[in-house]
């Protein structure tokens, strides 16, 4: 198994858009092979300018996102867990997000604040 050195996009943009583009080549100048988008919005998040950027510049890359209390995959609450499922399958499913960009692996990570 051959790992690859990658970097999160949060290091320079909490909500990645458009005008976030130069982080894909940056990353790839200053030697990493992976890009981490953290996806803030999966409605406002560049796909298609992002796929267009990864294959010019020659880097792969992995998502993530955070899940809230809103969107909690293990509340009590029905309607909580629905939105959770819900926003989850916008990452994941979504023809017009991580399938169409990433080659490797999609987390979930869950931060709860009370």
């Amino acid at each position: 198994m051959k790992f690859k050195f990658g970097v999160d996009s949060f290091i320079w943009a909490e909500d990645f858009k458009e005008k976030d583009l130069w982080i894909i080549e940056k990353a790839k100048e200053i030697g990493f092979e992976v890009v981490d988008f953290a996806i803030a919005n999966p409605y406002t998040f560049p796909t298609e300018q992002v796929k267009a950027e990864l294959a010019r510049v020659g880097m792969d890359c992995v998502c993530t996102t955070t899940l809230t209390l809103e969107t909690n995959p293990i509340s009590p609450d029905e309607e909580i867990r629905k939105a959770a499922e819900t926003f989850a399958s916008l990452i994941v499913l979504s023809p017009y997000l991580v399938p169409m960009i990433c080659n490797s692996f999609v987390d979930l990570f869950c931060y709860f604040k009370r």
